[in-house]
């Protein structure tokens, strides 16, 4: 027997009986039967396993962008190859499960860095930067975003 059968079966014995029930209480009864009836809909969508799900994410995406930026560094040592360094990429991407890593900001902010671990000079780097972004701005941005981020922290590290 559901709950708010239950409910209903007390209600109505105890209007039988003499009582009266305001539909206030009813009402408040039929939702704690309904909260009763599926304890766990509220905790399965708690923040803090948003949070927990969030943070796995951001590890994820942060180990690719790390094992993107050490390919980037490792492949442009040894030549400037596009192609083999495309193939690469996707390789690494694939490991990750990621199918499309050119629509993936992480990859780009990964290269930049990457192009900053080699240690080439700036002018260097900036022409390697133009040179992979090819005509589109959202990629430059995040090349950059890379580049600079790793360069100012290669800078503290070797200041402090």
């Amino acid at each position: 027997m559901r709950i708010r059968d239950v409910m209903t079966a007390i209600a109505v014995a105890l209007i039988a009986g003499g009582c009266s029930i305001s539909a206030s209480i009813g009402g408040s009864l039929e939702s704690s039967a309904a909260l009763i009836s599926s304890p766990f809909k509220s905790s399965a969508s708690s923040s803090g396993e948003q949070d927990d799900k969030k943070d796995e994410d951001d590890t994820q995406e942060q180990a690719y962008q790390r094992d993107v930026r050490d390919l980037t560094a490792a492949q442009l040592r040894r030549s400037d190859d596009l192609d083999t360094f495309r193939k690469e990429l996707a390789r690494v991407a694939k490991k990750h499960g990621i199918s499309d890593w050119e629509a993936w900001r992480s990859t780009w902010v990964g290269i930049g860095e990457g192009i900053a671990a080699t240690g080439v000079s700036s002018m260097q780097a900036q022409a390697t930067i133009g040179r992979l972004a090819a005509n589109h701005p959202d990629r430059l941005q995040a090349l950059r975003q890379g580049y600079d981020r790793a360069t100012v922290a290669a800078g503290s590290t070797t200041n402090g």
